[in-house]
């Protein structure tokens, strides 16, 4: 699996008093942000283990900030009521309408960089990166040959930041797939 985060959207919003945001807080940062990993199914009857993961190198976008290479990682058990499930992401190839899901899904971020305007150097913020481990059971409908849809809510586990930050209550996850 390869990806390439491009630079689309806005870097320069900025609040009511005219300061402009962080670039994490932007809609956009400017970078270009190549990704690689993989992922592997291996079908069990009714049952299906998935598992992936995608490394995202970042580069050095808007403000001379870096907003710190990522880490995803995946693993899932999947139940197919009614018929074997055979492949997540085409539905094409499920034969059971109905799928439950239990995930595990991890989020590794490295620290934030920007570099100082006047001297070059590279200042790291002590505030940013860290670990996050979600458990997420959800439910995906396969609806014909060309198409599936899928809901998962995920619950943090595990939350390893550096400094100080917010960490997340839960995450929901919608997805929709379309084969042709």
């Amino acid at each position: 699996v390869m990806g390439l985060k491009t630079p689309t959207s806005t870097t320069h919003l900025r609040n009511r008093q005219g300061d402009r945001f962080e670039v994490h807080h932007q809609p956009g940062t400017g970078s270009w942000d190549p990704s690689f990993g993989f992922n592997f199914t291996r079908a069990m009857g009714d049952f299906s283990f998935d598992t992936s993961m995608l490394y995202t190198v970042s580069t050095e976008g808007a403000e001379h900030t870096t907003i710190g290479d990522g880490f995803d990682y995946n693993v899932a058990v999947s139940y197919g009521f009614g018929a074997p499930v055979r492949n997540a992401f085409f539905a094409s190839s499920n034969a059971a309408p109905w799928t439950a899901v239990l995930e595990l899904n991890g989020t590794w971020r490295d620290k934030q960089t920007t570099k100082d305007a006047a001297t070059g150097a590279s200042l790291s913020d002590p505030n940013s990166g860290g670990n996050t481990i979600y458990v997420a059971p959800g439910v995906r409908f396969s609806g014909g040959k060309g198409w599936n849809t899928a809901l998962s809510v995920g619950a943090p586990i595990l939350t390893e930041f550096n400094g100080y930050q917010t960490p997340p209550d839960y995450r929901i996850v919608y997805r929709f797939v379309a084969t042709w």
